[in-house]
């Protein structure tokens, strides 16, 4: 468990790298207004859809990525976790085990991750599809 522990840290602090350095740049194309008229919409459009293919959707694939490869390991640590308790009670308190608790720790910050960075390509390709319009 501590080597899934360590390899989902490091790619979750990959991703959180990536996003770091990318926020900036997708909520910009995000806050973008298009001009009125069509014609003119050229560079807004570009910028909308690069942010979207070069940062939103590998960053929200990342992401998902890692939370599926950890789903099925959390849910067996918390089934265990609940049957311990519902067994043992307050004695099961005996056999916490960090790793565990810390893996489902990241493990759910993954998936709280992947939800995000979907909505923000959601969002950026909403806003490329309506100044493409």
């Amino acid at each position: 468990m501590s080597d899934l522990l360590s390899a989902a840290s490091l790619f979750l602090a990959v991703i959180g790298l990536l996003y770091s350095v990318w926020y900036g740049e997708i909520t910009s194309a995000i806050a973008l207004t298009a001009p009125k008229h069509k014609d003119d919409r050229g560079p807004v459009i570009r910028q909308t859809k690069t942010a979207y293919q070069t940062r939103a959707c590998p960053l929200a694939i990342a992401s998902l990525t890692l939370a599926i490869v950890l789903i099925p390991d959390l849910v067996s640590v918390a089934v265990s976790a609940f049957s311990t308790v519902s067994q043992e009670g307050v004695a099961a308190i005996k056999r916490f085990d960090a790793v565990r608790a810390l893996f489902c720790a990241v493990a759910v910050t993954s998936i709280g991750l992947a939800v995000h960075t979907f909505r923000l390509a959601w969002r950026i390709r909403a806003r490329w599809k309506e100044f493409a319009e």
